[in-house]
């Protein structure tokens, strides 16, 4: 393990802990605790799916990512500093395909020595709820590493990550680790025929993968089911605190309701999706949230209250670091051009930024030579976390208002939209 990500895991984790509002990793107990392990994953968000693992992973592991990020030397250095592997594509052009033969044999000698490897299996990033066909690659390097190190030993784990809205920050992550697939099982009959084992191997990774991925089968559907999973959502109340977590029990709600999704014909889809649209054009007029209506009957008060109570903390943590978040939006919307690295790229520089001034915070108490100052470095995170609250609680308070100003047949429309998707999808 290198300097760097060692030194990393543990201010970037506290970032990510403030950064999302759930993050669910479910069967992590499946990860070997020794030996060589190829971890099978899709990639919906550039470079987060390779943080998060890092950070919340008993054991160091290494990444293949993109090729062509690493043109510039400086990001080249730090992203092998970090432990990321370069593969490249043919788009990245012929005298760069040949570097791939050094990745590879970088790659089984890791595995050789007993280490993890992360690998992106769809061989692309795309934002969408969809697991893309698993493409041969991730077979063939478990395969390379038995002919070129005789690693028998191998065991891949397909995983599938999820994100509620992958663009946005304070979403939820969730994360889940499938069931171990031995490489040693697929040996004899790669040794008689290897195409058929390449072959039979994928299939596998693909079907154990799909188990543990949000899945939206028709294209163009994404944004009505998406409603239906915030629906969903907030007919069960999730606790704020620990934002950790290793249970699965949302991640396989949203499974089944896609899955449900899935079976319907395509006649009672395009009816459903007309309801869908219906009750989300309604919201949009009148500014509210599926969670306003949900939650109108909890009352303005309570919602006050969480703001009052929030106040404080909130505004002070929203006037020392809310400047991270808005310089992050500006930078992220300047220089991202597709939906994949809007996420990385915000958290990137919210997280850059805030690490500097915490520094710089430090390096101010000791020239004052105030420990007050020095450790109040420590309440940063949590000051963060005060504003995001103080956010949502006042977005809460807001709807309730606008709720509260709905005539009786308004409430009662709203009402009866809701139970009739609730009634038919989530109950």
């Amino acid at each position: 393990m290198s300097l760097l990500y060692y030194t990393l895991r543990w201010p970037i984790g506290v970032a990510l802990r403030v950064y999302f509002r759930k993050i669910y990793i479910a069967n992590r107990e499946r990860i070997p605790s020794k030996g060589p392990v190829l971890i099978a994953c899709n990639h919906p968000n550039s470079f987060m799916e390779a943080i998060i693992a890092a950070c919340f992973m008993q054991r160091s592991t290494h990444f293949i990512v993109r090729g062509d990020v690493f043109k510039n030397p400086w990001v080249a250095f730090l992203l092998k500093q970090t432990h990321q592997i370069p593969i490249y594509r043919f788009r990245d052009g012929y005298s760069n395909l040949k570097k791939n033969e050094s990745t590879l044999e970088y790659c089984y000698r890791k595995l050789e020595e007993g280490e993890m490897i992360i690998i992106f299996s769809e061989g692309l990033c795309i934002q969408e709820k969809r697991l893309r066909p698993i493409q041969k690659g991730t077979a063939r390097m478990a395969f390379g590493a038995f002919e070129e190190k005789g690693v028998s030993n191998l065991v891949i784990l397909p995983t599938g990550v999820n994100y509620v809205q992958g663009t946005k920050a304070r979403t939820t992550f969730m994360g889940a680790y499938g069931n171990p697939i031995y490489l040693e099982d697929y040996l004899e009959e790669y040794r008689l025929n290897p195409n058929k084992a390449v072959k039979h191997l994928t299939q596998s990774i693909e079907q154990e993968m799909k188990r543990h991925v949000v899945h939206i089968e028709a294209d163009g559907e994404e944004e009505v089911v998406d409603q239906l999973l915030e629906i969903q959502s907030n007919e069960f109340v999730e606790v704020a605190l620990p934002i950790l977590s290793f249970d699965r029990a949302r991640l396989d709600r949203e499974i089944e309701l896609t899955q449900k999704w899935n079976g319907l014909s395509l006649e009672e889809r395009n009816s459903w999706i007309q309801k869908i649209r219906s009750y989300s054009a309604d919201l949009q007029m009148l500014g509210l949230r599926d969670r306003d209506v949900r939650n109108r009957t909890k009352g303005y008060a309570a919602s006050l209250l969480r703001v009052v109570l929030l106040l404080i903390p909130g505004l002070t943590g929203i006037i020392l670091l809310g400047w991270t978040y808005f310089l992050a939006e500006i930078l992220q919307k300047k220089w991202v051009k597709t939906p994949e690295f809007i996420t990385s790229i915000r958290f990137g520089i919210m997280t850059l930024f805030s690490i500097l001034f915490s520094i710089l915070v430090i390096v101010l108490g000791i020239c004052l030579k105030s420990i007050g100052l020095i450790f109040s470095v420590v309440l940063f995170p949590f000051l963060g976390l005060c504003g995001f609250w103080l956010i949502e609680a006042w977005e809460d308070a807001k709807g309730s208002s606008i709720i509260r100003s709905l005539s009786k047949k308004q409430q009662k429309n709203m009402d009866c939209k809701r139970t009739e998707l609730v009634l038919y999808f989530i109950s």
